[in-house]
Formats: C-alpha cells, structure tokens, sequence
C-alpha cells in the first residue's frame, strides 16, 4: 500500500494526530484513510493491511501495522451509499471512508493466551500461532513482557520466558480501562444517556438528563466488552458492580423499529408508543371523482410506459 498524497496543515493552526491519505493499492485502487501520524514515524513509511481475529467474535476483522512492527492499529470502514471522492483531477467511485483507531495489542492476544495458557505457561511463539491468521505472531514485535504480566504470570528466566493466564490480573486489567475510558467520558461530556446513538445532534443539556458516575461506567464497559469475550465480560460487569438493567439502558437503539421474522413489531419497554390493533383507528380517505376529461387522458394512458424507463440499463 503506497500513499500517494497527503493534506497539510494551513496556517498557524495546531496540527491534529491525525492526517488524512490517499493510498493507491498495486491495482490502481484508491482509498481514502484517516490515519494516526504515528504510523509513519517509521524508517521507510510502509504500512500493511493484516487480517486478524476480532477479539470479541473471533471473526476476521482488518487492521494496519507498520512494516517495522512497532505500531497496529484498528482499520474501520464508515460506508454511505451514493458518495464518491473528487482526487486531484479524477474521481473515486468508491466513497468509503477509513478511519484507524488505536488497540492495545493485548486484547488481540488475549483469546490465544486464555485457550492455550489457562493450566501452563507457554512462550508466545508457542501459542500466538493460527493457521487462518498467520499475521497473529507478528505481535510478538508489538507487546513486551511487561505487557504480558497485565494479564497473566510470567514464567521462566531470560533465555525461554513463558506465560500464564491469570484471570484476576485480566480483570484488574480491564476495570483499570473501564474507569479510565469514563473518566475521558465525563471530561469531554459525552452523552451517554438513553438514545446515545444520537449524541451528534442531542446536548446534554438539552436532554433534561443528569449522567453520574455510574451511567459513564456503564457506557465504557460497553465499549470494551466489544473487545473481549461474553464470559470475560460477564466477570468484568459483575466485578464493576454493574446491573443488567443498566447496561440494557445505554445499549443503543436502532433506527428502524425493531421486527421479527414475520415482520411484527416487536415491543420494547422504552417504546413510549406502543398500541394495539384496535387501538388504532384508520383514517378514511375521500374518494375523489373524475371529471370526463381526466378519464379519457387516464384511458389514453393504459398500457404506455413511463419516460423514466427509457433511461434504465437493458
């Protein structure tokens, strides 16, 4: 992946942690990323695009790594239909927009060390191998054994170190990063309230809501669960003392009204209008008479096609 342009900063203005890239694969195909600037505080500037595990399902999920494998980051896809990028004197069809985010690179190793490390201590070259993901050991580049003790014991001396899962280290871990991401919450002032899936057009103090230490909490261990196990994050709401009603609160909502399989609507208990049937009584529409004129334009009409459907690909 080569970067062909890049945007400078104008004026005396604080440059951001962030530069916006326009990257042509070896296809000829451009994409368009907003990266963070330590990806290229490296010696050649090359950048790959792995595939990994995502922690949480386990799932193939995109990220990039400097060639030198000191620096990972999450790639995510924001996609909108009918987009295109106006680049230099061409046009890019593809409208997509990516957006790197910084990950702690234990939550990538994490599964491999639950599943092969639970009972014994083990290298990570001897257990951060998976043969659909092979990119998993270049890891091994990116995370220090300090790191590791976060979340497990160390083993071993300087020449063969091992490492074993430890459940409480994990915990203390992850609810160290729970208060820390509400704390960034809380400064920036972030809903997080109910229908906080629409905090960009709601404010605070427009919503009548009051937010406490809690809901934040809350809101952060959602974020996070979406990096770990459910049984991980299980033991991590039960450590933070969190209720199942109040995570059911912050969750966010669809915007489409919930439906089931044969298309019913399924009724939720924030749903401030729910009616029966017969609760709801139908409008009649007056019928509107024609005039003698307008059936004859009408039967004139019968069987010619729309102008629109000329213009359709055949």
């Amino acid at each position: 992946m080569s970067k062909s342009r890049g945007a400078k900063g104008r004026g005396n203005k604080k440059e951001s942690a962030e530069t916006c890239e326009v990257f042509t694969r070896p296809k000829g195909e451009t994409r368009v990323c907003f990266l963070d600037k330590k990806l290229f505080e490296v010696k050649d500037g090359q950048l790959d695009v792995i595939s990994l595990r995502n922690p949480s399902s386990l799932k193939a999920a995109n990220y990039i790594i400097s060639t030198d494998g000191k620096c990972i980051r999450e790639l995510l896809q924001f996609c909108q239909p009918y987009r295109s990028w106006f680049i230099d004197e061409s046009i890019q069809a593809d409208g997509n927009l990516y957006i790197t985010t910084e990950i702690d690179p234990l939550f990538l190793i994490l599964p491999y060390l639950v599943d092969a490390c639970s009972e014994m201590a083990a290298p990570l070259d001897s257990f951060l191998v998976d043969e659909e993901f092979p990119h998993i050991s270049r890891l091994q580049e990116i995370v220090t054994a300090k790191q590791m003790t976060r979340i497990s014991d160390e083993k071993g001396n300087d020449f063969v170190k091992g490492f074993k899962y430890n459940e409480i280290k994990t915990l203390d871990w992850l609810s160290q990063k729970c208060q820390r991401v509400a704390k960034v919450l809380k400064e920036k002032k972030i809903f997080v309230g109910q229908g906080a899936v629409s905090a960009t057009f709601i404010s605070p103090d427009a919503s009548g809501e009051t937010e406490d230490d809690t809901s934040y909490l809350t809101y952060a261990f959602t974020i996070l669960s979406d990096y770990i196990s459910e049984d991980l994050s299980a033991l991590l709401k039960q450590k933070l003392g969190i209720e199942e009603k109040s995570v059911a609160n912050v969750k966010r909502k669809p915007s489409k009204t919930l439906q089931d399989a044969s298309g019913k609507k399924i009724k939720t208990e924030n749903d401030e209008n729910q009616y029966a049937e017969s609760d709801l009584v139908q409008e009649k529409v007056p019928e509107v008479k024609l005039t003698s004129k307008e059936k004859a334009l009408a039967k004139a009409a019968t069987g010619t096609k729309s102008i629109m459907s000329f213009f359709k690909k055949k």
